[in-house]
Formats: structure tokens, sequence, C-alpha cells
């Protein structure tokens, strides 16, 4: 068993001697690198909206509502957030 576990640890180096194996390894690496810069830019472009996922929202709504907002506060944020609601339903809803 022991000599069976230390040819198949080894296995990896003949396989890699093969050319058509080790230019599809290369090929494989340049697509992924190729997609990875678009999956960056797409990540990006939902962290911009990382507030709303990263802070408490019932902490935030109590904080908001001690400071005894005027009608007006209130309006503006709900007007902050309907405009971050557009813009996220402005997304592109998949990515290739």
């Amino acid at each position: 068993m022991e000599n069976l576990n230390s040819k198949l640890k080894n296995c990896y180096k003949p396989v890699m001697d093969y050319k058509d194996i080790s230019k599809m390894v290369v090929i494989m690496q340049s697509c992924v690198m190729q997609g990875k810069n678009k999956i960056t830019a797409t990540i990006h472009k939902y962290m911009n909206y990382s507030y709303l996922w990263r802070q408490d929202r019932e902490e935030e709504l109590k904080d908001f509502i001690k400071e005894s907002p005027a009608i007006t506060e209130v309006a503006a944020v709900m007007r902050k957030y309907n405009d971050v609601i557009n813009d996220i339903e402005n997304i592109t809803p998949s990515h290739r």
C-alpha cells in the first residue's frame, strides 16, 4: 500500500510533462487571469453599497429616532434610500 501511495503522489510530474497538458494549463491560467479582472471590476460596483449590509440597521434606526428628527430630516433620509433603491434597480441583473 505504501508503494502505491508513493506512486500516486508523483503522478503529477509525468502528466505535466505532456506538451498538450502544459499548454492547456497555461491557456486556463490566462483565462482565469482575464476573468479575474472582470470579476474584480464587477464586485467593485457592488462594494459602493457595502454600507447597506455592514451597518446594523436596527441600531442605526434607534440612534436616528433618539435624535428626535424633524419631518424634513426623515424625508431627506427617505429620499436618500429611494435614490439608492433606484440605483440598485438600474444595475445589470446578470454579468458574463
